[in-house]
């Protein structure tokens, strides 16, 4: 079972304005498997924040793996969850994480660094690694399925998205004549609605990535089209 734990029970809204509500907080939480620490500006107070520590020191001593992705490594260091041990964050985060305990045996050129039962990832993109070294085991078993490219579902499709960052993958959810499209990496600006054809640096490949964003934002007989995106300003857009 997985679930989203904040220490208060209380919504948390993220840097890209998305509401994350709580399916526990720490009086009621289930006994944890895997404890996944994330990261963000609001790690930041964090490292100072004695409860939280205490808290997260608390769970190192029952939860049989510990991971962080991006700064959540600044947390477990501040905890001391990581002296003598090696870990490794976001590049930009790396003197940091010297700084909360000398002791850390800092692996910059790592995307991830597994240390039995403390794993750290580096930045965001990491989480790809962290997902896949998480649920390894779980794929060889059988109960989960790799979508590669556009893949039918039940009820949904997954759409592959081809030019944009690889692991970004659109899914549209049409109701009636009404179309949520959750957007992945296909729109970075809301000016790309506009001009499509506006590439930017980081695209795989930028003249694939024009004919997939005009396919995708394509609406054929739909009257309205959402879009969850989470790069531009405001996270929900109706075109």
């Amino acid at each position: 079972m997985a679930g989203v734990l904040l220490l208060f029970g209380k919504p948390v809204t993220c840097a890209k304005y998305l509401m994350i509500e709580a399916h526990y907080s720490a009086t009621d939480m289930p006994t944890l498997d895997v404890l996944l620490h994330p990261g963000g500006p609001g790690t930041r107070p964090q490292c100072n924040d004695e409860q939280r520590l205490a808290w997260v020191r608390s769970q190192r001593q029952s939860v049989p793996l510990m991971a962080s992705v991006y700064t959540g490594a600044l947390v477990f260091a501040a905890a001391g969850l990581l002296a003598g041990r090696a870990a490794t964050t976001h590049w930009a985060w790396l003197d940091r994480l010297t700084e909360l305990d000398p002791s850390i045996d800092v692996q910059a050129d790592k995307r991830f660094v597994d240390d039995s039962d403390i794993i750290t990832f580096a930045g965001i993109s990491s989480g790809i690694d962290l997902a896949l070294r998480l649920t390894d085991p779980l794929a060889a078993a059988g109960p989960l399925r790799l979508l590669d490219g556009e893949t039918p579902l039940r009820a949904r499709r997954v759409v592959a998205t081809p030019g944009h960052t690889p692991e970004h993958q659109g899914v549209p959810v049409a109701d009636g004549r009404e179309l949520a499209l959750i957007t992945g990496d296909l729109l970075v600006h809301a000016l790309q609605l506009l001009h499509p054809e506006l590439a930017y640096a980081h695209k795989a490949d930028p003249e694939t990535a024009r004919h997939s964003r005009e396919r995708m934002l394509a609406r054929g007989t739909v009257s309205s089209c959402h879009l969850a995106t989470p790069h531009a300003t405001e996270p929900f857009l109706s075109t």
